[in-house]
């Protein structure tokens, strides 16, 4: 066990709630396992679901679509990985990103969640 692995569940067995950016990059895969035992919510989680790494869980996402886009670890909003998760009936949470640096608004963020959920 990794030393932040070990503060980590320190801080759980206090009672904090853990959101860690897993897969957000495919070099980032090989340390997804034991994170993912220890989170409540990922963030991004890209490639756990391009690669389809098995983490048999209900433990939510929380998707920037516009970062993904942007720093194109998905080639588009139709093919982003939140309509796989949400035909799943996954828990998922879509941020807006940082709107000082990305073009997002709520209302935006709400259009694409339509094209998201409609796409094949």
């Amino acid at each position: 066990m990794s030393h932040i692995q070990a503060e980590i569940e320190v801080a759980k067995k206090l009672g904090f709630k853990i959101a860690a950016h897993i897969g957000e990059t495919r070099d980032s895969i090989s340390a997804a396992g034991p994170m993912l035992k220890l989170t409540d919510r990922i963030g991004h989680g890209t490639f756990l679901v391009k690669d389809q790494v098995p983490f048999g869980s209900d433990v939510p996402f929380e998707l920037c679509p516009t970062s993904n886009v942007i720093n194109k670890t998905v080639d588009s909003y139709q093919t982003h990985h939140f309509g796989q998760l949400y035909r799943k009936g996954h828990p998922l949470v879509i941020c807006t990103g940082q709107t000082r640096y990305y073009p997002d608004s709520y209302f935006r963020i709400h259009i694409l969640s339509v094209i998201f959920m409609t796409h094949k």
